[in-house]
């Protein structure tokens, strides 16, 4: 009621502020004009971002996960991911693994960040990957993939399209607030 309530406008600034994430859950529920205005007021890349965001179901992967992800091929070295990631302007303010892809953005591996610290700088990522990693599709449901981060315990996982391409990653905290809700819808 208070988003219908507010101008348009005001409503922009506001979503600049934001993740495009937080942007969708923001917008889903707005009249198609009012949606328009706000998406108008973003940046291109946030605005193509929430966009996709909203063209996956409510209450799936591709709902809950987030776009800003670190990603690397398999052959680089630990040094080369270490002056890279100092080296990157938009870092993500959390992420708990380097998601490592193929040529065609497929993900082929997950490095957990304190490996990654704690290995010498010339050991390859690929050495590094976890031995299991789950990828979900853009489209499972929010509770299934709530439960698998509750029975295998990871820290994240990647999400991908139909063609099996990067769009993003869940983390873990995500998916557990996914799985309160649930509890709580139960």
């Amino acid at each position: 009621d208070v988003l219908a309530a507010m101008d348009p406008d005001h409503l922009a600034a506001a979503a600049r502020e934001l993740d495009p994430e937080d942007v969708v859950y923001l917008v889903e529920d707005l009249e198609p004009e009012v949606q328009d205005r706000v998406l108008e007021g973003l940046a291109p890349v946030d605005r193509t971002a929430v966009e996709q965001g909203l063209t996956y179901p409510e209450y799936s992967a591709g709902r809950l996960m987030r776009r800003d992800l670190v990603t690397a091929p398999p052959f680089w070295t630990v040094g080369d991911m270490i002056d890279r990631m100092r080296a990157w302007q938009d870092l993500p303010d959390q992420f708990h693994d380097v998601v490592l892809v193929d040529p065609a953005m497929k993900p082929v591996g997950l490095v957990p960040l304190s490996r990654i610290m704690g290995a010498a700088r010339r050991r390859s990522l690929e050495a590094l990957k976890r031995e299991r990693m789950e990828v979900f599709a853009a489209e499972e449901p929010q509770a299934d993939v709530a439960y698998a981060f509750n029975q295998y315990h990871m820290a994240s996982a990647p999400v991908v399209d139909e063609a099996g391409r990067l769009v993003g990653v869940i983390l873990m905290e995500d998916a557990m607030e996914a799985l309160d809700e649930e509890a709580d819808e139960d």
